[in-house]
């Protein structure tokens, strides 16, 4: 039987596209998906961990594992191609970039804490 995404989910993944879709929003959408790069690789260190504790095999992990070192770069490429020169580019982008930021860190607090007490009242 397969569940349908809890709130939290559809609220991160519907504001991206939302992002995605109006270009008005791209100074956002740059913040948005800097947030979601700088902390890909310590999800992926976390999640890498918690499955070796779990006695899963590390080579069932490359993806994962590939995934700590690119997303460094990632990273790194997004702020000094993308987000820099936008913030520079006009006047209202750096306070959009840091709303997208923001706005990333919040439905993703939203998400995790939700999850957690799904955990807990299990």
């Amino acid at each position: 039987m397969q569940k349908e995404p809890i709130t939290e989910a559809l609220a991160c993944s519907n504001l991206q596209v939302g992002m995605a879709l109006h270009r008005e929003h791209v100074f956002r959408m740059a913040g948005y998906l800097a947030a979601f790069e700088l902390n890909a690789t310590d999800r992926c260190k976390r999640l890498v961990e918690a499955c070796v504790r779990h006695g899963m095999d590390a080579n069932q992990l490359d993806y994962l594992t590939e995934h700590i070192d690119a997303d460094v770069g990632h990273a790194e490429g997004l702020f000094q191609e993308i987000v820099v020169p936008m913030a520079a580019s006009h006047e209202r982008a750096p306070m959009e970039i840091v709303q997208g930021f923001l706005l990333r860190l919040q439905t993703s607090n939203d998400y995790c804490d939700t999850l957690l007490n799904q955990f807990l009242q299990a």
